[in-house]
């Protein structure tokens, strides 16, 4: 196992692999060769992020400096070992898990996001006082819609965000 893995979830062609404070700065950093023996994962160069999860990467490693909260995890293909997103679930306090994920581009439209989503609801929905599963998703976000569907979330409401402006709450009961 790779230093810097805190746990690996595996689906039919992917490896969830848990990411810590290490790899989360390594990231930070764009160090690709650490990257690699943190997670066992093959980084194209330029190293960059998911759309939407480079932005969060400092706050992310911020967060886990204290190794109060668990990390996100990588998206990893297990055949080529190249990463394809990455995403997780964070504690609202009130056994929700709130639920986010991102995929590159180019990893976009082959049930990628569905095949790791299903995951990380079934490890997240496995812990200890969690309720529920939640997810926010812009609106228009069809193919969004459609992977938290597939993982069982329902559509409960929708609220708007500051940042994105209206989004659909969907939800899963455990």
């Amino acid at each position: 196992m790779a230093r810097g893995a805190v746990n690996r979830l595996l689906t039919a062609r992917l490896e969830l692999v848990q990411l810590d404070f290490a790899a989360i700065d390594a990231w930070v950093a764009r160090d690709a060769g650490r990257l690699e023996e943190l997670t066992g994962a093959r980084f194209p160069q330029p190293v960059d992020a998911p759309p939407l999860f480079d932005a969060d990467l400092p706050r992310i490693r911020d967060s886990l400096a204290g190794g109060r909260t668990a990390g996100p995890w990588l998206f990893v293909l297990r055949d080529t070992r190249e990463p394809v997103g990455a995403g997780g679930t964070a504690a609202m306090g009130d056994g929700t898990l709130f639920l986010g994920y991102s995929v590159w581009p180019k990893h976009q439209r082959r049930g990628y996001a569905s095949e790791a989503v299903l995951a990380l609801c079934a490890h997240g929905m496995a812990q200890p006082g969690v309720k529920r599963i939640r997810a926010t998703i812009p609106a228009g976000h069809v193919a969004s819609e459609r992977v938290s569907e597939r993982a069982g979330l329902k559509r409960v409401g929708k609220e708007f965000d500051p940042d994105v402006g209206d989004v659909g709450i969907f939800e899963r009961a455990v």
